[in-house]
């Protein structure tokens, strides 16, 4: 079993070093009782920072390692995808990031809970995988530039908050997205959108949001798509068209149980491919994370992710 570990030390307030600090513990001591794994082979990649350790990362073959463990946020597991996704390399999630959107669809929520039963499960010598789809970005500009994606891209209002939140040092977790979309709500402005759907190409529009979804979670527990599925090889489109800021202030706490989608101005669609253009949108995000600007072709890769799922929701 060859086995890689990337943490975040910086990640969720100290939960990421935590994270971190534990998981070496438990690793060091499964290398000295490893008779049921036989050659076991163990690498940490974590730097004094993200970039470091993405830097150390990066310099492996990671195709061949059994697995790659991100103690981490959604972020974290954004940047480490583009080394692991498409390869015969498990994904382990640990989630100990501010958000954690993409652990949270699978039912992976508590980052000590979920080390413990993947370190018993290694030291059993057995591990519950699952295919999962990604979401790949590839941008006009640069088509030999792709990104991967497992959650979210945000191309409206919602990544205008997400740039926002970023730049906020409090309140914690969801709070800081809230507290953005309140500023940004009393800007709120339309955007132009060209937007191709499964090689459809649809009417001009002007919409506050656009997110693909690939699973149902994002802005630290928000439940942007209730039905979007990880395994089905679609992704779903949810828009939002223009609609009166007291409007948007009454329906967005619905949001968090997901209940928003019953309002007449958001639609909902499933597609496996999505290009999005226009002249005035904002930077895209995926996952927290600043992918790049439109023209930007978003395409659900089927079963790219092997993910350990010893605690499926999907």
């Amino acid at each position: 079993m060859r086995i890689v570990l990337l943490g975040n030390k910086a990640a969720g307030a100290g939960n990421g070093l935590a994270a971190y600090r534990y998981l070496m513990r438990r690793f060091n001591a499964l290398e000295h009782d490893a008779t049921r794994l036989g050659a076991f082979d163990f690498v940490d990649v974590t730097g004094d920072n993200l970039v470091a350790s993405l830097s150390r990362l990066s310099s492996l073959e990671i195709g061949s390692y059994d697995l790659l463990v991100v103690a981490g946020g959604d972020g974290t597991v954004t940047l480490a995808l583009d080394a692991v996704a498409d390869t015969d390399a498990a994904l382990a999630i640990i989630p100990a990031g501010t958000g954690n959107d993409g652990a949270r669809h699978f039912g992976i929520t508590n980052w000590r809970r979920s080390s413990d039963q993947l370190l018993n499960n290694l030291k059993a010598g057995h591990l519950n995988t699952v295919k999962t789809d990604l979401i790949k970005a590839t941008f006009a500009a640069d088509d030999s530039r792709q990104r991967w994606v497992l959650s979210v891209v945000t191309a409206g209002v919602d990544a205008a908050i997400n740039q926002r939140a970023n730049n906020y040092d409090w309140p914690r977790n969801r709070g800081r997205y809230v507290r953005a979309a309140v500023r940004e709500f009393a800007t709120l402005k339309g955007y132009h959108y060209e937007l191709t759907l499964d090689g459809v190409k649809l009417p001009p529009q002007r919409l506050h949001l656009v997110a693909f979804a690939n699973t149902s979670y994002y802005g630290g527990g928000m439940h942007i798509a209730p039905q979007a599925s990880a395994t089905d090889g679609q992704g779903t489109l949810v828009s939002v068209d223009p609609v009166a800021r007291f409007t948007v202030l009454r329906v967005f706490p619905r949001i968090f149980s997901g209940t928003h989608v019953n309002h007449p101005a958001v639609h909902i669609t499933n597609a496996t491919a999505l290009t999005i253009d226009g002249p005035d949108l904002p930077l895209l995000y995926g996952d927290g994370e600043p992918l790049g600007r439109a023209p930007v072709t978003l395409e659900v890769i089927s079963d790219a992710l092997t993910l350990v799922d010893n605690w499926s929701n999907n």
